[in-house]
């Protein structure tokens, strides 16, 4: 036996109970395409998030070694440099006896780097640039070493073509990195 507790409906006065049933449930069907609308819109920017993301990692993968060696290459450069004058202020001047195939590693290990594979045209215009300047940093070095006199005790502007290989080198390796973060921007 049932009990009829109310004659009409709760919410709006005026409607039979069947009426009012037939709004509950249609205002009950739109809220769940509501809910369910917005779970499938925060999963689609979630995933469009991941997928930046990952592209954003392709891209680092893709030019971090060349950074890394650019930037290995810059500080080997530095301390040749240094040793360079080191040994000028002391007096007795004296290359580091490997320091042209220490330059000419970094040629050769650059040289294995796929510029076609950089992720813009920029990026590959600075790697080949840098694959320019580290081929001729043995070069650079072979300039200093015979621009010196073995009596001079300082590096003077013109015989400095290895701090300056160094400066262009490093600001490569800048271009290289805000090319990066302008590519992970987008």
């Amino acid at each position: 036996m049932a009990y009829k507790i109310f004659d009409s409906c709760v919410f709006v006065p005026g409607l039979s109970t069947t009426e009012c049933a037939s709004w509950v449930q249609a205002i009950g069907s739109l809220m769940a395409i509501a809910v369910a609308w917005f779970i499938a819109s925060r999963q689609a920017n979630r995933l469009a998030a991941e997928k930046v993301f990952d592209e954003a990692q392709r891209t680092i993968e893709k030019v971090a070694p060349a950074i890394a060696i650019i930037e290995e290459a810059v500080a080997d450069l530095k301390s040749i440099h240094d040793e360079t004058l080191n040994s000028i202020e002391r007096g007795a001047f004296r290359p580091p006896f490997d320091a042209l195939d220490r330059a000419r590693r970094y040629a050769e290990v650059f040289n294995t780097i796929q510029i076609a594979n950089m992720p813009s045209v920029e990026c590959a215009k600075v790697a080949l640039r840098v694959r320019k300047l580290l081929s001729d940093s043995d070069g650079v070095l072979n300039l200093t070493i015979n621009r010196l006199d073995p009596q001079q005790t300082t590096l003077g502007a013109t015989e400095d073509v290895i701090g300056f290989h160094i400066s262009v080198l490093e600001e490569q390796v800048q271009k290289l990195k805000s090319e990066l973060v302008r590519i992970n921007a987008r």
